[in-house]
């Protein structure tokens, strides 16, 4: 691929995390006849389950989604962390000496590591304005946005394009695939474009297509894919850079109802393993999928529904 002829040796290499089990011997001794003893059997210890935020690492236990879906389901007494937070976030546009739009009017939102979160709203309630921000593309007018423990709302493009390449995965509903490259090469370009050694991740590229159905289908271009298939590339491709967040923009809008479906059942696994995920989508039911639906209008949250249970949430809600 021409991409990895020009990498240099010095590039960052992917490594692998092991995992090391320990036991204990059993105690012994002897009685005053020189009868051995034994001591009581000690109830076996069991290494304690990851937090979730921490199960999902691309080059090792994500191809195996139902168990880590089980650790994931595990009460965790370790209080979650936030993964975004957003403060009193204002975006406006000048249209004009006297047409200001007020795409974002103080949002305040919170979302936690392991969360599947989907965001809706009618035609210009501000939910691409807030994917945009959301995703580092654009910066707020005021107020702020911490990404992690990262404060990126007034980052110049850089550090944001960075940021992007380091801690957000995309899936988009035109898929996005360079056409030119294979199955394995889509997978790969956030790491070319992070510097990495491609030949030394080869291997967890690999099994990121295995995980999405695509193991047989390496060397395939987009235009001998389904749909369904360039989406499950798209997917695989946002978890190569073991990000933060995976960010999803309307990902089954392109699809027949069974390929979204199978689609979202990918999403839903990610999740379960600990992946913390945002959809945006107008679709209800694709929605339902989250546990958590933020509703926007006029550049306000609206409604804040967890499980099912609607409370309202207004823009002076920290």
């Amino acid at each position: 691929m021409a991409m990895a002829s020009s990498m240099k040796r010095s590039a960052p290499r992917c490594g692998k995390a092991s995992v090391v089990a320990r036991g204990r011997p059993e105690n012994s001794a002897k009685d005053a006849g020189g009868e051995r003893v034994r001591a009581p059997k000690r109830k076996p210890t069991r290494a304690p389950l990851p937090p979730p935020g921490e199960a999902v690492r691309p080059s090792d236990p994500i191809a195996h989604p139902p168990h880590l879906a089980s650790n994931a389901a595990a009460p965790q007494a370790k209080a979650s962390r936030s993964i975004i937070r957003i403060e009193d976030l204002k975006k406006t546009y000048v249209l004009g000496e006297e047409n200001i739009v007020h795409a974002l009017d103080g949002v305040n939102l919170v979302i936690e590591e392991g969360s599947f979160v989907a965001i809706m709203g009618p035609s210009g309630s501000g939910k691409s304005t807030m994917l945009n921000i959301l995703g580092c593309l654009d910066r707020p007018t005021s107020g702020r946005y911490f990404l992690g423990n990262e404060d990126v709302s007034q980052m110049h493009d850089d550090a944001l394009s960075e940021v992007r390449g380091r801690r957000i995965g995309f899936i988009f509903q035109s898929y996005n695939l360079i056409a030119q490259l294979t199955v394995i090469e889509n997978i790969q370009v956030p790491l070319f474009y992070r510097g990495h050694d491609l030949k030394s991740c080869y291997d967890r590229c690999v099994e990121l297509a295995r995980l999405v159905g695509l193991g047989d289908r390496l060397t395939h271009r987009p235009t001998q894919l389904s749909g369904g298939q360039q989406q499950r590339v798209a997917v695989a491709r946002s978890l190569v850079n073991d990000p933060l967040m995976i960010l999803a923009d309307e990902p089954t809008g392109n699809l027949d109802s069974k390929t979204g479906a199978e689609v979202l059942d990918l999403i839903s696994h990610l999740n379960d393993s600990g992946k913390t995920i945002v959809l945006v989508t107008h679709d209800d039911k694709v929605a339902a999928r989250a546990h958590r639906i933020v509703r926007m209008k006029d550049g306000k949250i609206d409604q804040d529904i967890i499980r099912g249970a609607p409370s309202l949430a207004t823009s002076s809600r920290p």
